[in-house]
């Protein structure tokens, strides 16, 4: 294995993508470690149980309470387990992509295939957005003091933004993006190993971030048959919500012709 041994704050792991490609890369090498877990575990709930067979009620009861603190504790160091097999696995998945030499650059990159980026990099949350209450800012700034037009400006400003954010919520539901030099990346909320209130620490962020992802498509270079959707031909209504986000996000400077639009595996700062 290559020297992957540098610090990793991994912030985000797509477990079922990486867990795919390793099983391809190493034609199935991971699946048979996990089958064989899930087996593992199966056998010691079996015995657990079978262990309070026969025993009078105050045992039964002793069993029962000892066997789940037993499962609870058990669980805890399965997941501190996981957490270290999933990591493994990623340093697993980049050192085979180096050595297979399936890292594409972003620049030359076509779709379907591997990237690595390390840059710097823009976050952004419009779900945080739709859920802003431009009321709540006015009751504050009315706290503080501030002048009559002061305070109209701020709300109109917060209605807007608010707004931006339920239209996007609404076309790209559940998900964060990354912006770097020359891609945009699309990352599923639930497989963030961050809550809520630490992700915003993202935004503003001067870090480097590494991104290893497919890339899915490249951005704006086609209408994806919009045009032949405006004169009738229905059997391009697949491609209005894609084409309108692309429009949207070049609207507010976010995405750029030619941007490669990634699925990431991974984050890491």
């Amino acid at each position: 294995m290559s020297d992957n041994s540098e610090h990793k704050e991994i912030i985000y792991l797509d477990n079922v993508e990486m867990s795919s490609t390793l099983a391809q890369l190493d034609h199935g090498l991971m699946e048979s470690i996990q089958r064989g877990n899930s087996s593992s575990n199966t056998d010691e709930s079996s015995k657990s149980k079978n262990g309070g067979l026969g025993a009078s009620a105050v045992l039964k009861a002793e069993l029962s309470a000892s066997q789940s603190s037993s499962e609870s504790r058990t669980e805890s160091e399965q997941k501190f387990v996981n957490v270290v097999f999933n990591d493994y696995q990623l340093d697993m998945l980049i050192d085979d992509l180096i050595e297979k030499k399936m890292i594409a650059s972003v620049e030359k990159a076509g779709a379907g295939e591997f990237v690595k980026i390390n840059s710097g990099f823009d976050f952004f949350d419009f779900n945080i957005l739709a859920g802003l209450n431009p009321q709540l800012y006015v009751i504050f700034m009315k706290l503080t003091h501030q002048s009559s037009e002061s305070i109209k400006d701020t709300k109109i400003a917060f209605k807007n933004i608010q707004t931006l954010g339920e239209i996007f919520s609404s076309i790209m539901p559940n998900t964060y993006l990354i912006k770097t030099d020359g891609s945009l990346s699309m990352l599923e909320r639930n497989n963030f190993r961050m809550n809520q209130g630490q992700i915003q620490m993202l935004s503003g962020s001067n870090r480097k971030i590494t991104i290893i992802g497919i890339v899915e498509n490249t951005a704006l270079t086609n209408d994806r048959g919009m045009d032949k959707f405006a004169s009738g031909d229905l059997s391009k209504i697949g491609g209005i919500m894609p084409s309108f986000a692309d429009t949207m996000l070049q609207s507010i400077g976010i995405l750029n012709n030619g941007d490669k639009l990634i699925k990431p595996i991974a984050a890491y700062l």
